[in-house]
C-alpha cells in the first residue's frame, strides 16, 4: 500500500498520509502538515547532493522503465536522471510552483505513478550522503502527485 510506503519516508502515520491522499491537489498544498514538511526540507543539502541523486537515478531508472513497460505495456521516454533530480530541487526552491509539476504528471496514468514512486524512493538507498533528505523530499512531492488525481 502506497500510503504505508510514503508514511515511512515522510515520518508520519499511515492515517495522516491516507488523510492527505484523499484531498485534492490544492487541498494538499494548503494543508498545514504538508506545508510543515515542505518547509522543513533541507533544500541546500539536496542541492549539495544532486550528483549523488543523479547517479542513483542513473543506476535505477532503466529497471523502472523496464518494469513499467512489462507491467503496463506503457512505453515512453522517461525523464533523465539529470532532469529528475534537478526538477525536484528546482521546484522545492519555488514551492509555489509545485502545482505545475503536478499538472505535468496528469498525462501519466495514476497506476504508473503509484508503481514508480516506491521504486524511485528505493533507488536513493545507495546514496552516500543525503539519502534520507532525498527520500523525504521525493515522498512529499510524490504525495502531492498522487493525491491530486
Amino acid at each position: 500500500m502506497l500510503a504505508n510506503v510514503l508514511a515511512t519516508y515522510i515520518d508520519e502515520s499511515t492515517e495522516e498520509v491516507q488523510r492527505l491522499l484523499k484531498k485534492t491537489g490544492q487541498e494538499v498544498f494548503m494543508d498545514p502538515l504538508f506545508q510543515e514538511h515542505l518547509a522543513g526540507l533541507d533544500v541546500e543539502l539536496l542541492q549539495n547532493t544532486l550528483a549523488d541523486a543523479r547517479q542513483a537515478y542513473s543506476d535505477g531508472l532503466p529497471s523502472l522503465k523496464g518494469a513499467i513497460v512489462q507491467q503496463y505495456d506503457y512505453v515512453t521516454d522517461p525523464v533523465t536522471p539529470f532532469a529528475l533530480a534537478n526538477w525536484l530541487v528546482g521546484f522545492l526552491k519555488q514551492p509555489d510552483q509545485l502545482m505545475t509539476l503536478v499538472e505535468w504528471h496528469h498525462r501519466v496514468p495514476l497506476e504508473i505513478v503509484r508503481t514508480g514512486l516506491p521504486m524511485l524512493l528505493e533507488m536513493l538507498e545507495m546514496m552516500p550522503e543525503g539519502r534520507q533528505e532525498w527520500q523525504h523530499a521525493v515522498a512529499i512531492v510524490g504525495l502531492a502527485l498522487v493525491a491530486s488525481r
